[in-house]
Parts: structure tokens; C-alpha cells; sequence
């Protein structure tokens, strides 16, 4: 699989095969080994109030419920002490846990990434991934930058992995295996499957 941010894709859509397959999309806010304890607090708070997901509204007989994932928001919006939606003192033992050593340090750096990675926030599919992926890129038909540009999420902060799917002719093995990946990972922003 390859993985890309999304600030190099768009200059360098040649990286990408004209081939069928599915893509996936992450968010994750980078920062280097010297990165300043203040400066890091403040990239994981703005992580926190960041929620790339869609709300679903299910319709009942008699009520009709609007659903929105929590993620990782702030208890308290004014309360700078807390971090990824943890408490004070969690929030506390965490920082004290990154910055007590660079091994804490390194081991949270990795884990952040791995818990990014784990779970998309946009799943697609496409006949050709390069002519898909451009069409994001140019905005046609894509809601995923304007989601993006409203959190004021970087490019560079945004990595677009891909697989390519084997092309047997008129096959629609790219669309199942979306189908699959979106029902099992559940990302944030996109339509739910209803069957």
C-alpha cells in the first residue's frame, strides 16, 4: 500500500496508477522529535476539537434522531489542562509520561501516529485511482477539502494511502471491497451503507 500526504499528491499525481482500487484518508498532525512542550499541547488540543465525521439522521415512526460521533472533544472548551478529550489529571499524567523521557516521548509520537492510521476518516473507490484522486484534488466531487478547509486542517496534515485492486476486465471487486473496508472501519465522512 502506498501513502502519501496530501500537499505532495497534488503535485505529484503521476505517483498514482492509472488502475483500479480503493483509497483511504487520514489525519494526522505531525511534529518532530524537538518539537517545544507548549507547542505540543497546543497541536493536540487543536487535534481535539477537530471531528471529520458527518451526522446521520435516523427516521422512525415517530422520531426522527440526529447522530453525531464524539471523538476526541474538549470537557471543558476554555480549559487548556486537558488533552485529547481526557480529564485534568489524565491529561496531566500523559504530558508527564511524553515529556519525562525520550522514550515516553518516542512511544507516544508512534502510538498517536498508529491510532490515526488505524481508522480513516474518507474510504472511496475508483475505476482509475489517479483520475479519482484528481477529481478530489480540483474539488468535483468531493466534499472531503471543504471539510478539511472548515477545521483548518493542513494538506500536509492530511496522508492518502491506496490499494490497488487486480483489474479483471469489468469486474466490480474495487466497489465490494470499499463496501467491506467502510463497514468495518466506519469512517467519518461518508454516507453510511443501509444494507
Amino acid at each position: 500500500m502506498e501513502e502519501k500526504n496530501l500537499a505532495y499528491l497534488k503535485i505529484n499525481v503521476g505517483d498514482i496508477d492509472d488502475v483500479p482500487g480503493t483509497y483511504y484518508w487520514y489525519h494526522w498532525p505531525q511534529f518532530p522529535d524537538s518539537i517545544a512542550r507548549n507547542d505540543l499541547i497546543k497541536l493536540l488540543q487543536q487535534f481535539s476539537t477537530r471531528n471529520l465525521s458527518v451526522s446521520e439522521e435516523i427516521f422512525g415512526l415517530r422520531n426522527n434522531v440526529k447522530i453525531t460521533e464524539r471523538v476526541f472533544e474538549l470537557r471543558k472548551a476554555d480549559n487548556f489542562n486537558t488533552i485529547l478529550g481526557l480529564s485534568e489529571y489524565k491529561s496531566n499524567e500523559l504530558l508527564n509520561f511524553i515529556f519525562n523521557d525520550d522514550v515516553g516521548f518516542t512511544f507516544f509520537r508512534d502510538f498517536f501516529k498508529e491510532m490515526c492510521f488505524s481508522r480513516p476518516f474518507y474510504i472511496g473507490k475508483a475505476k482509475n485511482l489517479r483520475s479519482r484522486l484528481i477529481s478530489h484534488f480540483e474539488r468535483r466531487n468531493s466534499k472531503i477539502l471543504d471539510r478539511l478547509d472548515e477545521f483548518e486542517i493542513p494538506q500536509t496534515e492530511v496522508w492518502i494511502s491506496w490499494k490497488e485492486t487486480p483489474n479483471l476486465g469489468d469486474s466490480e471487486m474495487a466497489y465490494i471491497f470499499e463496501e467491506i473496508i467502510q463497514r468495518k472501519l466506519k469512517p467519518g465522512l461518508v454516507e453510511k451503507y443501509g444494507q
